[in-house]
């Protein structure tokens, strides 16, 4: 099973996720947490960002992440999170990837759209543990996002706005949602 959250940067995805994996490690389910920033990060330390240097190392770590994926036992859950949008090149590639990951591992797919408001988008993207992870830290930058950007929503997927829900709210529907008796 793959549980893939999208999101505009500083929604909650990895918030969200982490409170996934706290649940599924609960239920004692083998799981693994891949942040997109996993295989950002590499790209983003070697090289200057968006040049075609920084999309071919980030090519090569993902598929090098994808390819261990794909060797982990069936029953293993994977949980994901990804900040696309729709209409940009690189993205339409990456969710290209993640379809063939899917159908490599014969796993379902439960795709997340989690959404928020622009003025809470804009507090939670301040937060100083995103500067770890060298993510983006601009209100403005978030701003300009949610007015012209539209971030991918797969066919099928579920939609939460996590705007005023706590993150444990958001995992255990999303919990729920995945492991329902429809999706067995």
């Amino acid at each position: 099973m793959i549980i893939h959250l999208n999101g505009l940067p500083g929604v909650g995805k990895l918030t969200v996720a982490r409170e996934l994996m706290r649940l599924l490690a609960a239920q004692r389910m083998p799981a693994c947490l891949v942040d997109n920033h996993l295989i950002h990060n590499i790209p983003l330390a070697l090289t200057q960002r968006e040049t075609p240097e920084y999309w071919g190392l980030f090519r090569r770590t993902r598929d090098l992440v994808y390819q261990e994926i794909i060797k982990l036992p069936k029953g293993h859950v994977i949980v994901m999170t990804n900040s696309l949008v729709d209409g940009i090149a690189t993205n339409d590639e990456q969710i290209h990837a993640i379809q063939a990951l899917v159908d490599a591992r014969g796993d379902s797919f439960h795709p997340v759209l989690l959404l928020c408001d622009v003025t809470e988008n804009q507090k939670r993207i301040q937060n100083p543990e995103r500067l770890l992870n060298r993510k983006l830290l601009s209100p403005k930058k978030v701003a300009e996002y949610h007015a012209r950007l539209r971030p991918w929503h797969a066919s099928g997927g579920l939609a939460y706005d996590i705007t005023k829900a706590t993150p444990d709210y958001v995992a255990g529907k999303i919990m729920a949602a995945a492991f329902s008796p429809s999706n067995s």
